[in-house]
């Protein structure tokens, strides 16, 4: 979770710390007294942000906390956000767009008619009526997003590596057992609804991958409970920094990268029997397929190339 996030989980430490730091590192002629007011500053500045960390590890401010929906429609169902962190602008676009959807969807403003065009850039986002059309184009200039307009569908991780012409950045593929294998790769080089098994130690497991460029408007979630995850910090081969979570039927892996927020939903989780966890979003565990460890959930985590998935375009 990058500081920036972290701030706005918790709110900002105080402003005079970090500015009398400032203000005492730019003085390079300084008298004694000075560098003990700048050294004594930058401790405090320090503590200060260590206790902040500390508090919102205990508080659960981070990871699927952080992307909770702040408002859910159905309040006994907890779905997580796909885009960013609560207080990014995609994030408070995604969930402005869907409380209007699910407003409009009650009184009959936004509906699918058969001669619809759905290949227009407004169809894609699910904005079908003018008053809907008027509504997203309004939420995405209020959050000054861009809101991408074309989109490419591929099938699975090798319908990817064939759309671009590259390889080796996703896990190695499984046997789907069957299952769809799906993918979006929209122009600004987001990509949704990767649908797909992928090998790991041994076990097939399937995943969905989200990956939304920061900057553009995509909206997207999922049903998750926090409550019954069990979450850690993980640091990939390419030193990029991890919140994975394990449940008893479902594990996520989010990754807040410098260009993009990846968002990697496992379809299995450890089986784990008499935790009161319903079984949702298809879990595979359910259907036969193999639990998954928190090692297994690790290894699979670090077979993403991030740095790669964060430059594409």
């Amino acid at each position: 979770m990058t500081t920036e996030n972290l701030l706005l989980s918790i709110g900002a430490a105080d402003d005079s710390y970090l500015l009398d730091a400032e203000e005492a590192l730019s003085k390079k002629s300084a008298p004694y007294h000075s560098h003990r007011k700048l050294w004594t500053t930058m401790l405090v500045a320090a503590v200060v942000v260590a206790l902040m960390s500390v508090t919102a590890y205990a508080a659960d401010l981070f990871g699927l906390r952080a992307v909770q929906d702040d408002s859910p429609i159905y309040h006994n169902d907890p779905t997580v956000n796909l885009t960013g962190y609560q207080g990014s602008a995609v994030y408070q676009a995604s969930q402005e767009w869907e409380a209007w959807k699910y407003d409009a969807y009650l009184h009959g403003k936004n509906r699918l008619l058969p001669d619809m065009d759905t290949d227009n850039v407004y169809a894609q986002h699910s904005a079908f009526s003018d008053e809907a059309k008027e509504k997203l184009l309004e939420i995405v200039e209020k959050y000054d997003l861009i809101l991408p307009e074309k989109k490419a569908f591929f099938d699975g991780i090798y319908g990817l590596y064939d759309l671009l012409g590259e390889s080796g950045f996703l896990p190695t593929a499984g046997n789907n057992g069957g299952y769809p294998r799906n993918g979006i790769l929209w122009d600004d080089g987001s990509i949704t609804n990767l649908l797909d098994a992928a090998y790991i130690n041994g076990k097939d497991v399937y995943i969905e991958l989200y990956r939304t460029v920061k900057g553009s408007f995509l909206s997207a979630g999922v049903r998750s409970d926090p409550d019954l995850m069990e979450e850690w910090i993980h640091t990939a081969p390419d030193g990029t920094e991890l919140i994975l979570d394990i449940g008893p039927y479902q594990s996520t892996i989010i990754a807040d990268l410098p260009n993009s927020f990846v968002f990697i939903i496992v379809k299995s989780g450890t089986g784990q029997e008499n935790s009161n966890a319903p079984i949702t979003d298809g879990s595979m565990n359910a259907k036969g397929w193999p639990d998954i460890s928190k090692q297994d959930l690790e290894d699979l985590a670090d077979c993403f190339d991030y740095l790669y998935l964060d430059q594409l375009q």
